[in-house]
Parts: structure tokens; sequence; C-alpha cells
């Protein structure tokens, strides 16, 4: 059922992003410092959207990185202390009377 849903969804925003790009059809200059361009306003508006998630996926590398060292680590402790009980509960209980 989720995974219908979810194809669902995907299926309607693209539907919504092609009507948007016939919609926004009409060409617009944009001019840089080397020169000028003119691109459909759909296709600007995507290629900026491209860029835009470039960016901030750059941007979240640094923090994933550090997530996964961080997560390295603890799994390392956690072996550990998980050793250390397990050797723990093997010694035997000596009754002093």
């Amino acid at each position: 059922m989720r995974r219908l849903l979810e194809i669902v969804v995907i299926l309607f925003v693209s539907f919504l992003g092609l009507a948007f790009a016939v919609l926004n059809a009409e060409t617009v200059e944009i001019k840089y410092y080397l020169g000028t361009i003119s691109l459909p306003l759909a296709l600007i508006l995507a290629i900026a959207l491209l860029i835009g998630a470039l960016l901030g996926g750059l941007a979240s590398i640094g923090y994933v990185l550090h997530q996964r060292r961080e997560n390295s680590r603890l799994r390392k402790k956690l072996s550990l202390v998980e050793t250390e009980l397990k050797n723990l509960r093997e010694i035997p209980i000596k009754d002093v009377h």
C-alpha cells in the first residue's frame, strides 16, 4: 500500500512539473559577464533547482562524514562493552562463608 502511495505521489509531482514546464515555455534572456544566453524559463528553473540540490549536498558532506566516524567509534565501544559484560557473566560466583 505504501509503495502504491509513493508511486502516485511521484506521478503527481511529475505531472505538476510537466504542466509547469509547458505553461512556462517562453524564453528568457540571461545576461552574465561573458555574454548572454536565451533559454526556456522552465529549463532555467530546473537548472537552478539542480545547482541548489548539489550545493546543499556538498554542504552536508562534512556533517555526514562526522556522523559516520562517530557511529563507527560508538560501535567499537559497544563491542568492547559487550565483550566485557560477557566475560563478567562467565566468572563463577564464589560464595565465602
